[in-house]
């Protein structure tokens, strides 16, 4: 696998475009020596999104087969955006708190598991 930085995606990027297109090669661009792109075929994004929604699939079929009762989209949904609003009071909360000089909930770790 080819690696490329940013500066010779700029001054290269036909060539490494070339590459991918007719060679076949995936290569990861790098901003400061650290990977953060990359640049892959048509058909390997394909592949990719055809193996995203095979997973995906089973996952739904794992869960359909799942004992239990069957609770209906529109619950789960009403649901997850009342969760979804929970954790937002729960952050505005937490900064309150802390710029009130009274951390009594750790905004780091609402960040964290909130994945904010």
């Amino acid at each position: 696998m080819l690696r490329a930085g940013l500066t010779e995606l700029r001054t290269r990027g036909h060539d490494l475009l070339g590459k991918v297109t007719f060679g076949g090669e995936r290569i990861v661009l790098e901003r400061q020596g650290r990977p953060v792109a990359a640049l892959v075929s048509l058909a390997d994004l394909e592949l990719l999104e055809e193996m995203e929604e095979r997973e995906v699939i089973e996952a739904a079929d794992r869960a359909e087969a799942e004992p239990g009762e069957d609770v209906p989209w529109e619950q789960v949904k009403a649901e997850r955006i009342e969760e979804q609003l929970v954790d937002e009071a729960l952050v505005k909360e937490a900064e309150r708190r802390l710029s009130a000089k009274r951390p009594g909930i750790p905004l780091a770790g609402v960040r964290a598991r909130l994945a904010l």
